[in-house]
């Protein structure tokens, strides 16, 4: 088929194409490259000639190889060139780091700094947050515009074509239209996955980055730490704690077990703290903490905790008969039983048949049973009790619930108590009326020790806790004739309201007493540390700890 030449002279009317399509017609933004020769897809005008080429079946011809170059070019947007890719890529992993290093910076320190509600400060962390993100959204909306705009010319471009309703024919959609296009196969032949990563980074930017830039950076309330000399109660070894207790030690123990009164934070039913408190409070405050404010603190102290073990001893025999436990008194019904242990430790008792009628307790060395009403008229002495060599130096825990007829449950427990010390870091919180004070429970069984009797001597806080004055304390229990209580017993029963049903047959029996002498341990070292002499004995200045003000 022939062609016709027209040159820039001649009248081209005949074209439809006038001087008014010439003037309107822009370049498109494009950029230059070289591609294959053969590639006659784009149509370029001579500069040198001004000539028009008007072929109706043939393909175009160059002239020269170098026109052909000129001729060829490849379209590409500005948003799809490696510097803008590489901007926005640089930009988001620029924001991923600068929001880690801000995170480990207020984790390490406590924030970022202090808020002291100026406007400035406030106009930094509202404000700027918020123009990154914006300007983050705008690159990534221009380079999602582009993916839309371009993708029905990709379609177009494959090997095996496209269908004109999903390519030239096709306009851009909002995203969501957009994100269904990515995945519809079927439509389009294949999904598109420019097109869907290119989505989801459009729906993660205007759904999530930017909504939630405001929140970005927020003012807490801390609690900052500072350095802060304390003082604490120090034991000095070789020169032991005197040991001693008057009724109001007696009563504080009492009390707490009884009714859950607290009467130290330094004591629980667990362990005793040495007391500590910074220089800046005056009082040593050994029986409460101050509630005023919020505060935590933190020190190196001295922990005391008394550990009690025991095992069940079996009946060995059991008979009833007529005793006298005094010459001049008559023969009374009476019961005796013989415990034995499996070391070979043998214990018996003979009481009369009133204190298994009635039901009760006795806690007393192996040397001794404390029949309680023996304690209130020593005249009327009603009981007695042997004991084996293998039994030296041990406690014993005998207790009955009300017999009906000739039997009822009974048990009896031979223990052992060991006295343990060790320094471990306490926190105290102050955080209202009830401070709570805590520690690594670990920390005190690496580093604990046996407690020394040159520091405080344990000989005589046991015959203070198995001592059948015990019963003189609790008058009112005994004369109702509720229990027998004698001895530790009594501290013991407080815990079980006195009710020596529920007392025989609990299975935790031995950490209830365990937990009735380390409250009593605790109380008697207090009232040695609260006598004024002691005070400045055992004051000196601890190591500089961490001090937590709210």
């Amino acid at each position: 088929m022939n062609t016709t030449q027209y040159n820039a002279s001649e009248d081209r009317s005949i074209l439809g194409i006038g001087s008014f399509f010439s003037k309107f017609v822009r370049p498109s933004r494009s950029h230059s490259c070289e591609v294959d020769e053969n590639d006659r897809e784009c149509f370029s005008s001579q500069s040198h000639n001004s000539e028009y080429t008007i072929s109706h079946s043939d393909p175009p011809s160059y002239k020269s190889t170098e026109d052909a170059k000129m001729a060829s070019c490849q379209w590409m947007p500005y948003t799809f060139r490696p510097y803008f890719i590489g901007l926005l890529s640089l930009v988001a992993l620029g924001l991923c780091l600068v929001t880690f290093l801000l995170w480990w910076k207020s984790s390490n320190n406590y924030g970022l700094g202090p808020d002291n509600g100026s406007s400035s400060l406030l106009l930094g962390w509202r404000y700027s947050p918020t123009m990154i993100a914006v300007i983050y959204i705008q690159l990534t909306a221009m380079l999602f515009d582009d993916v839309k705009r371009t993708e029905p010319y990709a379609r177009l471009a494959r090997t095996e074509g496209s269908k004109a309703s999903s390519s030239i024919l096709q306009t851009p959609g909002p995203w969501w239209v957009a994100i269904y296009d990515g995945f519809a196969k079927k439509r389009n032949g294949r999904r598109s996955e420019v097109l869907i990563f290119a989505s989801l980074l459009n729906i993660l930017g205007i759904l999530a980055i930017s909504p939630l830039s405001s929140a970005y950076l927020y003012s807490e309330d801390l609690v900052v730490p500072h350095s802060q000399e304390f003082y604490r109660l120090s034991p000095i070894t070789e020169s032991p704690l005197p040991i001693g207790a008057d009724r109001s030690t007696h009563f504080r123990a009492i009390s707490n077990l009884l009714q859950n009164v607290s009467t130290s934070p330094w004591i629980t039913n667990n362990y005793t703290i040495l007391p500590f408190w910074p220089t800046t409070l005056h009082d040593s405050h050994l029986d409460s903490l101050p509630s005023d404010s919020s505060q935590k603190w933190q020190a190196e102290t001295t922990m005391f905790k008394s550990e009690l073990s025991c095992t069940k001893m079996k009946v060995d025999s059991q008979v009833s008969g007529n005793w006298s436990y005094n010459p001049r008194m008559e023969k009374v019904e009476s019961i005796a039983i013989d415990w034995l242990s499996s070391d070979g430790c043998k214990y018996g008792i003979k009481a009369k048949e009133a204190f298994f009628k009635t039901g009760g307790c006795s806690w007393s060395n192996t040397s001794a049973f404390f029949y309680g009403q023996g304690a209130i008229i020593p005249s009327e002495k009603s009981a007695s009790s042997t004991s084996s060599i293998e039994c030296k130096n041990r406690e014993v825990i005998v207790a009955t619930e009300p017999w009906t007829d000739t039997s009822g449950s009974y048990v009896a427990h031979l223990c052992e108590t060991r006295y343990y010390m060790a320094n471990i870091t306490a926190t105290v919180a102050l955080s209202g009326m009830d401070p709570e004070i805590s520690f690594d429970e670990s920390e005190f069984q690496r580093n604990k020790a046996l407690l020394p009797e040159t520091l405080v001597n344990t000989t005589d806080f046991q015959d203070l806790m198995l001592n059948e004055d015990w019963a003189s304390y609790m008058v009112s229990i005994l004369r109702a004739d509720t229990a027998m209580m004698g001895g530790g017993a009594v501290l013991l029963g407080a815990l079980y309201y006195y009710n020596t049903s529920n007392l025989v047959h609990d299975p935790d029996l031995v950490l209830s007493a365990g937990s009735a002498k380390q409250r009593y341990f605790g109380e008697v070292l207090q009232a040695s540390l609260d006598q004024g002499k002691l005070r400045n004995r055992f004051l000196c200045k601890a190591r500089s700890i961490p001090f937590r003000p709210e």
